[in-house]
């Protein structure tokens, strides 16, 4: 196997091998931050989820002024989410960066995928489930450093990640550098007043999404079709993996697809997360097709980021015990030779991710970036990785040394780790799952389905933000009938007004009229539909009225075709589907993906309801 048929699919640039180095420990990364500032002569890239306003991040700010004081041709541009980027106010990134925002350019990428009802009216944090603006990579002048971490204090403590530094690789960072720019130029910019100014003619999230969609896609495919395909053999390639799957780019997906369905038994796979929560093609692709050992490293409970946090977030590392369980369980009822490996290390948490491929001949392979393979990371957000192929006997010591380094301070998850305190899951399955509704939106059906084969027919992208708005009104709906007691009690002591009084009775009458409008735009929608071959059955999986997943799993005979229906093609958004029980639920045919068409038309039995773009139904 070579460099070139393995990544066949990908467009590569040629890198001497002496050039690249791994960096081990957070210390080490963010020195080598503050060194490459120091010494950067014409120009200067960051991009990175934020940037944090301790100490640390603090003396880079200072170290990027001290740059432009000395320079005064340099070009210095930065790139957050602007979500993320401004939460906080004057402590975001935002804030510590507005004295500058004269002389550099500060950009914040907003999703359009947050606009309208949920802009307005989810909470901060929240609102970040939409999506993000996740690359995390470091220009100075030709060199780049490929990260998955954040610029913040504890990515450059006891938060250990992963970091690649390429020196004097010109074609590589200009491609970054494109890339860099054609995000930046749909973001907002830090105005020298603080203000965030859009630079895109539509407004990323005001404009119209569609518009705001091909503009952003347009720039982007400008920069992605700019690599040339290699097909000569060469010692160490580097192939730039961007996903932004939102916008229909994910090539994430192809290399994961690439590396997993191949039926080698002569290579090993180790794969990294922070975060044990991998998306669902990807678990199905290893648990069902790998023939080749695999190594999934993720973090311990007291690894974890969420460890000893406060409130509901307290609750996640016992989540993902949960759900390194049920993986566990599936493994060994497959008989897959698939380990689960705990990263523990006293004092430290873990966020490395990315992937390594030895074969028993001569190539190494490593994939590093900002990705965690995870439902966000592959529909909502953007991804920037690289993949590194190589035959060089040093840089293959280099990488492997890299990876034995976090292996040694990994456990194998087993029955009796399961039982250890650290691994204790203190409430009920269902909460498990509400706590985990975002984040581990599968969990329900992983546990129902054990092995069957489902085969994904549609999917409705937009299920997630309706789950959010529907809980969210929930939410309020109960909070709001919950302060009629307490208002009562205020008004008999004498410390409210009347009006006051009536104000807040009368919002707590008109939320639950309000609730079941909300319930009802969303009630029975679909989200997904799948299919098992095995006895000709398609599950339906859809919204309940109070915004919780339920399935419905019928024959295809008991399916009426939408040919049965009489309706025209006049691109209506939602259509009725119905069935034989006389049952009907509600199918989007807009923000909606055919994984596979011949399921889809044995199903629909008609494809043209659904809109084409770039010559696909979706």
């Amino acid at each position: 196997m070579t460099c070139d048929s393995f990544a066949s699919n990908f467009d590569g640039i040629e890198v001497d091998p002496e050039n690249i180095r791994f960096l081990k420990t957070p210390d080490e990364f963010y020195n080598t931050l503050i060194d490459k500032v120091g010494n950067a002569q014409n120009r200067i890239y960051m991009s990175a989820l934020y940037l944090g306003t301790g100490d640390l991040e603090k003396k880079l700010v200072t170290k990027l002024e001290s740059c432009l004081n000395s320079k005064e041709d340099i070009t210095i541009k930065l790139l957050f989410d602007y979500l993320r980027g401004t939460r906080g106010g004057e402590k975001s990134s935002a804030g510590i960066l507005r004295h500058l925002a004269d002389r550099l350019e500060a950009y914040f990428f907003h999703t359009p995928d947050l606009r309208g009802v949920s802009k307005k009216y989810l909470p901060e944090r929240v609102n970040e489930i939409v999506g993000l603006q996740h690359m995390k990579f470091f220009i100075f002048d030709d060199s780049i450093i490929i990260s998955g971490a954040n610029l913040s204090e504890t990515y450059f403590t006891n938060r250990q990640d992963r970091y690649v530094v390429i020196e004097n690789s010109p074609k590589l960072v200009d491609f970054f550098v494109a890339l860099f720019d054609a995000v930046s130029s749909c973001s907002f910019q830090l105005s020298a007043e603080g203000k965030l100014e859009p630079k895109c003619n539509c407004h990323p999230f005001k404009g119209d999404i569609n518009e705001y969609r091909e503009r952003f896609l347009s720039k982007t495919n400008e920069v992605l079709t700019v690599l040339k395909k290699k097909k000569v053999e060469t010692d160490t390639f580097v192939f730039p993996i961007i996903q932004m799957g939102s916008f229909g780019i994910r090539q994430e997906e192809d290399l994961i697809k690439n590396i997993f369905k191949r039926q080698d038994e002569d290579i090993e796979v180790t794969l990294a997360s922070g975060y044990l929560n991998l998306y669902d093609e990807y678990q199905d692709l290893i648990l069902r097709n790998s023939n080749f050992p695999v190594d999934i490293v993720f973090a311990s409970p007291e690894a974890n980021g969420f460890y000893q946090a406060e409130g509901f977030s307290g609750y996640i590392p016992a989540l993902y015990v949960y759900i390194s369980d049920l993986l566990n369980k599936k493994i060994n009822a497959l008989g897959k030779k698939i380990r689960l490996l705990e990263y523990q290390r006293p004092g430290w948490s873990f966020h490395a991710k990315g992937i390594w491929i030895n074969w028993k001949d001569n190539y190494v392979a490593t994939v590093i970036g900002s990705s965690n393979y995870g439902y966000r990371s592959t529909i909502r957000d953007l991804e920037a990785q690289i993949m590194i192929v190589t035959k060089n006997e040093v840089l293959k010591q280099r990488i492997n040394e890299e990876k034995n380094m976090m292996l040694e301070y990994t456990r194998q998850l087993d029955n009796v780790i399961l039982a250890k305190p650290d691994h204790y899951v203190p409430c009920p399955d269902e909460l498990r799952q509400r706590i985990g509704g975002f984040s581990a939106r599968r969990l329900a059906s992983t546990n129902a389905e054990g092995t069957e084969e489902w085969i994904p027919v549609y999917r409705y992208k937009k299920i997630s933000l309706c789950f959010m708005i529907a809980k969210a009104k929930l939410y309020q709906t109960i909070l709001s009938v919950g302060l009629i007691p307490w208002q009562t009690y205020k008004m008999v002591m004498g410390t409210c007004t009347m009006n006051e009084y009536f104000s807040v009775v009368g919002l707590a009458f008109v939320a639950p009229i309000v609730l079941i409008g909300f319930a009802n735009l969303f009630n029975k929608i679909i989200g997904v539909v799948s299919y098992n071959p095995e006895n000709d059955t398609f599950r339906f999986g859809y919204l309940s009225f109070w915004g919780t997943r339920l399935n419905k799993i019928v024959r295809a005979d008991e399916v009426i075709p939408l040919t049965e229906h009489y309706f025209t093609y006049d691109n209506k958004a939602v259509l009725k589907l119905t069935f034989t029980d006389g049952d009907y639920l509600l199918l989007s045919t807009r923000n909606a993906e055919l994984p596979d068409e011949k399921l889809a038309k044995y199903l629909f039995k008609d494809l043209n309801y659904f809109p084409v773009e770039d010559g696909e139904h979706k």
